[in-house]
């Protein structure tokens, strides 16, 4: 569910790979120290004997030793803060902060206290000691209800009540404030209050221009039924771009979430070539074919957010995704674009994505189209959507993470699938997702290269084709340079396996659409030790324990055989046999477990290793992992555990 109280409130999740440090341990204990002592024995030097005494020569003092200062012992990895985030819109900020360096449990983090200066006033305390209940190396923390003026804001991480690091930004919050509600009135003077709301969108578009650092507020806890989609465009000539620091925002006030229903409509919202754009704290439902669309038509752009929000298909027509990123040619409002246009750096976080298409007709609940880079997707909850619950094709450096995907055995439904065959992928990384009861696969990475799949838990019980696919089938040269490692496959459906992995023969596909690319050729395609690293994984299955497949370059005519270990595949002319596949591909892979790990209650969702389970606190350590599980629980190098869940 959507958190309705989020005022003051403290979230965290990851940002992109470049900005994610795995937290495992550091003392900041500063060593006792001591200066070496230099001392003089003072012994007089005797005279020679003479008839005649010589003066004694005096003995010189001794030197004063100069002082050598204390060389402190250096702190191992001592944690600090990375300048905050400031984002300024109408009368909110909204403060994010990362963490550097590596605490351990001997110094744990306890809380932040944060502090608030206005224009050029002294701080003053607004969190003296918040104690999140998770810790991600991103914290967001929202300041609501401001005036506009400069602020000031230093972020204080503490320890038992110590200050251990400290940061600080800056940020101009001068952004109108718009508020809407069913019980308003349209006309002069409305809308700029929330005692003067005005009743619908449609005025509001025809009487206003939006500019950077705008926000619209929907009164919370009511259904605004629109008459018709409301789509904005900056290439309009109505409205504008927000910036990174000023974005344009559309978010509730008052109490509980503002939902937004067009029941006639062919989506709720649309948005098209419009730069910083965040929707936080709604509630889209009621359309027919979709909720929101983030469409690229005349120009590439960047920075759209969703933040706290629900999404409910439950009325829609099969095949209609909740939020689609997408591309397509403006034939109402423009002319048609002259060259391919894409959207970068795009993010959903801690929202809710129910019954996309009505949980019919292969419908996704996210489906992301044109992302060239930077889809980050993460803490979000899924349930019965048909399609892929995450769908992504193409582009670079997505993070899909600690999402909690339910197919709930919908029609068609599969967990998360990121693909290349119409845009080039690479560097995907899924990690801590949970998915489960999929009757398609639980998360499938086709024709992507350099990607890692690490420490997610996917059950697929008896149905679906298999936990995981891997496949470099429309780009054969995008299998390379994947990590599999400290996953849980279980599944799957009867003729299947928990894991398929799936290849294009070659030279055929020399020959194919794909002829004009430089195609990298694996003689025996499965001996993959050099494609990618599968390895400390638990898979569990009642039938076939791997499938992998060997297609020409029109995916017909491939003869499969079935080996004794329930593998099954053939490539022409070369046929491999039980023997080539135990010493070519199952010795490499000697770390996998194979079993039924023990979770706490699997059929109620919780899958937490129990303290008996095998993969308990036995996975492969990887460098830059997250320093949590799913479930919040802090993973030192010590405690690292198969799946999504540590014990």
């Amino acid at each position: 569910m959507v958190h309705q109280n989020f005022k003051n409130a403290f979230l965290y999740a990851f940002l992109t790979p470049a900005t994610i440090i795995a937290l495992s341990g550091c003392n900041l204990n500063i060593g006792k120290t001591s200066i070496t002592e230099f001392t003089s024995n003072g012994d007089r030097v005797k005279p020679k004997s003479s008839s005649t005494p010589k003066p004694a020569t005096p003995t010189p003092k001794p030197a004063t030793p100069t002082p050598v200062p204390a060389t402190p012992t250096p702190a191992a990895n001592p944690v600090s803060l990375n300048t905050p985030t400031l984002e300024a819109s109408g009368n909110r900020i909204r403060l994010t902060v990362s963490l550097n360096g590596q605490p351990s449990s001997s110094q744990p983090i306890t809380g932040f206290k944060i502090e608030r200066a206005f224009n050029d006033g002294a701080y003053s305390v607004v969190q003296t000691n918040f104690k999140p209940s998770q810790f991600f190396p991103y914290a967001e923390y929202y300041d609501d209800l401001l005036p506009s003026g400069a602020y000031r804001y230093r972020v204080s991480l503490l320890s038992l009540g110590t200050v251990i690091a400290t940061t600080t930004g800056s940020v101009t919050l001068s952004g109108r404030v718009f508020y809407i509600s069913p019980g308003g009135s349209d006309g002069t003077g409305q809308g700029l209050s929330p005692s003067s709301p005005l009743k619908t969108l449609a005025y509001f578009a025809d009487h206003f221009k939006l500019a950077a650092g705008d926000m619209i507020r929907f009164e919370g806890g009511v259904t605004h039924n629109l008459p018709e989609k409301f789509l904005i465009a900056t290439w309009s000539n109505v409205y504008g771009n927000g910036t990174a620091t000023n974005p344009i925002v559309f978010t509730s006030y008052n109490s509980g979430v503002a939902e937004l229903k067009c029941e006639k409509c062919e989506r709720v919202f649309e948005i098209r070539d419009m730069s910083h754009v965040q929707f936080t704290h709604l509630k889209f439902s009621g359309s027919v074919n979709g909720l929101v669309a983030i469409i690229s038509s005349l120009a590439s752009f960047q920075g759209v957010r969703f933040f706290h929000v629900e999404t409910d298909g439950a009325t829609s027509t099969p095949g209609s995704p909740n939020i689609v990123f997408d591309s397509t040619q403006a034939t109402v409002l423009g002319p048609a674009p002259t060259q391919t246009h894409f959207i970068d750096d795009v993010e959903v976080a801690f929202s809710s994505i129910r019954n996309a298409g009505n949980g019919t007709g292969n419908s996704d609940g996210i489906r992301v189209e044109v992302v060239r880079s930077k889809a980050h997707i993460h803490h979000n909850a899924f349930y019965g959507n048909s399609g892929e619950s995450i769908d992504v094709s193409g582009g670079l450096n997505h993070v899909i993470e600690y999402n909690t995907i339910d197919c709930a055995g919908a029609t068609n439904a599969g967990g998360s699938k990121a693909h290349g065959q119409y845009y080039p992928l690479a560097n995907v990384i899924y990690r801590f997702n949970l998915i489960r009861r999929c009757m398609t696969f639980g998360l499938a990475l086709e024709d992507s290269k350099n990607g890692q799949v690490v420490h997610n838990t996917i059950d697929n019980g008896v149905q679906g084709y298999g936990a995981i696919l891997l496949s470099g089938k429309n780009r054969p040269q995008e299998i390379l340079g994947n990590v599999i490692k400290n996953n849980i496959f279980i599944g799957s459906g009867t003729g299947e396996a928990p894991i398929r992995i799936v290849f294009r023969d070659y030279a055929t596909d020399l020959k194919g659409a794909f002829s004009n690319e430089v195609i990298q050729q694996i003689p025996y395609a499965w001996e993959v030790n050099g494609a990618f690293d599968f390895n400390s994984n638990i898979i569990f299955t009642s039938g076939y324990k791997w499938r992998v497949k060997f297609s020409n370059a029109s995916d017909t005519g491939e003869s499969l055989q079935t080996f004794p270990d329930g593998v099954d595949g053939k490539q022409v002319p070369v046929t491999i046999d039980a023997t080539d596949w135990n010493s070519r591909w199952i010795s490499r892979h000697s770390k996998d477990l194979w079993g039924m790990p023990s979770f706490t209650s699997s059929q109620n969702g919780n899958y937490s290793l129990t303290g008996s389970s095998i993969g308990n606190q036995d996975g492969e350590l990887i460098v830059n992992i997250p320093f949590e599980d799913l479930a919040g629980h802090i993973l030192y190098s010590k405690q690292v555990s198969r799946g999504a869940f540590s014990y």
